[in-house]
Parts: structure tokens; C-alpha cells; sequence
């Protein structure tokens, strides 16, 4: 938020950012697990994106590998596999339709990361 309202890239923006990526607090970046938060990630991407620099190189590193790998031959994303959103039960496995288009939608906007994201006057 604070590199949107007031272009803030300081300390602050940058320690949070390492202790997001370095997973000290934060969601677990493996997509298979019951903990993997798609919609947290997205917004992880955006700010490691609009922050530059080795948080969006690590950031890299650690996550698109896996969104890549996870798209099934016909385009989309199993709705099967972490949980946190629309069509997830208690147990994070994708129980409707809506599962699929969530995930979809969520790692399509990850990969997009690079041409489309929230505007902050870079």
C-alpha cells in the first residue's frame, strides 16, 4: 500500500517484502499445498513487480516456476491444490466449477504481471 498511496521505496517497503518472500509469517509458495493462497500471491506479485529488483527476481524465482508448471494441456489450472477463495471447502480442495475459474483467473493474472499491473506511477 505504501508504494501505491505515496510511492514509498524505503526500508520499511523493503523489509516487508523480504520477510514476505522469505516466508516468515507469510503464505507457504507451494502451489500442491492446502496453504497456498492464490489471491495472496497475486498481490505479493504486484508488489514485488512495482518494487523491482531482487524482491521481483526472487520473487520470480520462487513462484512463476510453479504456476507454469501447474497449467493443465487445456490452458487452465486444477481447481485442486491449495486453497483460499471461491469453490474451496474447509479441506482446500476446489469443490465447484467456480474453483477452476478462480485459480485460472488468479495465475493468468500472475503471469500478466509483467505487461498489466495496479497503477502507481513508477
Amino acid at each position: 500500500m505504501l508504494q501505491i498511496a505515496i510511492h514509498e521505496r524505503g526500508q520499511v517497503v523493503r523489509k516487508a517484502l523480504d520477510l514476505y518472500i522469505d516466508n516468515k509469517g507469510a503464505p507457504v509458495y507451494n502451489y500442491d499445498a492446502g496453504d497456498a493462497n492464490l489471491y495472496s500471491w497475486y498481490y505479493g506479485a504486484q508488489a514485488c513487480f512495482q518494487y523491482g529488483g531482487s524482491p521481483w527476481g526472487k520473487w520470480n524465482r520462487i513462484v512463476m516456476p510453479q504456476i507454469i508448471a501447474h497449467q493443465t494441456a487445456d490452458g487452465n489450472w486444477s481447481p485442486f491444490g491449495g486453497a483460499g477463495g471461491a469453490g474451496f471447502d474447509h479441506t482446500g480442495k476446489g469443490t465447484t466449477s467456480d474453483a477452476e475459474v478462480y485459480r485460472t483467473s488468479l495465475c493468468s493474472l500472475m503471469l500478466e504481471v509483467y505487461y498489466r499491473y495496479l497503477a502507481s506511477n513508477r
